[in-house]
């Protein structure tokens, strides 16, 4: 008899216990639900597709506002950004990138011959950093991120470059680089192209075994 009251007694507190932890699922699910600001990361995807049409100028500008609103080291604000939306400028820098990457890998013209780095974005922002501040690239980078978070909040597309941005910084992409018209002393870090989105991919797997906590 005891011993069936012990086993009861087992089985309940697995039960109860299991029940607990189902009910703090559901409440960390609904909480990542109801925040707004949660719910915006968790959304956000890169676009590599977009729709022909200009964003708003009234968005562009609250995306432009929330990234100059970033925090930086000092308050220095070691960034220069700057907007291209000139459909003429957007197709030759994309010819220019295309032919420079061409002669750095001839097989490339081969694997994509229709290739648009810009993934038909109407919109690029490029993002450069003051070299003479330490911590100009990590400014630069929370500034990209509020970009990112606050076009989606608007659910406008976006997409972080890396290629394009080796390409402007090197000698090939003097003329893209002297329209910009930045100062001497700073050096374009991050390219972000936004635009209305042409597709809703899936998210990709995250790994949780790359965060740990140490006590």
């Amino acid at each position: 008899m005891l011993k069936k009251v012990i086993i009861y007694l087992f089985v309940v507190v697995v039960l109860v216990a299991c029940d607990s932890k189902t009910i703090e699922q559901k409440e960390v699910s609904n909480q990542k639900k109801s925040n707004a600001v949660v719910e915006t990361i968790m959304n956000r995807r890169s676009i590599r597709s977009y729709k022909p049409e200009q964003i708003k100028p009234d968005e562009l500008d609250i995306i432009l506002e929330c990234g100059i609103n970033a925090p930086s080291a000092r308050n220095i604000q070691p960034w220069s950004v700057r907007v291209v939306q000139s459909k003429e400028v957007l197709t030759k820098l994309n010819s220019d990138y295309v032919n420079y990457t061409k002669l750095q890998n001839p097989e490339f013209s081969n694997r994509v011959p229709d290739y648009d780095v810009l993934f038909g974005a109407p919109t690029f922002v490029l993002i450069a950093g003051d070299t003479t501040e330490m911590y100009a690239q990590n400014d630069c980078g929370m500034l990209a991120q509020n970009m990112l978070l606050a076009a989606e909040s608007m659910q406008i597309g976006s997409c972080v470059l890396g290629g394009i941005i080796r390409f402007i910084n090197s000698p090939q992409g003097k003329e893209f680089r002297d329209m910009l018209l930045l100062p001497d002393n700073h050096r374009l870090f991050i390219g972000i192209v936004f635009g209305y989105k042409d597709e809703n991919p899936d998210a990709k797997p995250r790994d949780a075994s790359k965060v740990k906590k140490i006590n």
